[in-house]
């Protein structure tokens, strides 16, 4: 098994930047088959990354993502998502966006 991390909204430490006021951290344990199989169909020629910007974007994209999200591989046992809104004053929520924008991402697969 793999552990797969991304985020969205990390502004590093300007953590008060109106244009992205919550920050999302998202990970699957999947095997690495699995992944790939998953965002294989989610990938344009080059790409390494699959972006939502491009594939909100079409209808062709739209109808992919939606396979993507309803592929019985992604459950709450395969998946998790933590959801911030970064103007919350609550000092553990602040240390851990610092912690992000500071790297932490790092160490989170080796949990």
């Amino acid at each position: 098994m793999h552990i797969f991390c991304d985020e969205s909204g990390n502004t590093g430490s300007d953590l008060l930047n109106k244009e992205q006021p919550l920050f999302s951290l998202a990970s699957t344990c999947l095997d690495a088959d699995v992944a790939a199989g998953l965002v294989g169909p989610l990938l344009c020629r080059g790409q390494t990354e699959a972006k939502y910007s491009k594939l909100k974007s079409s209808v062709s994209g739209q109808k992919t993502l939606i396979e993507f999200f309803m592929s019985p591989e992604l459950s709450s046992l395969t998946g998790k998502v933590l959801l911030a809104d970064k103007r919350s004053p609550e000092p553990p929520l602040m240390r851990y966006l610092l912690g992000l924008a500071n790297g932490l991402h790092r160490y989170i697969t080796r949990i």
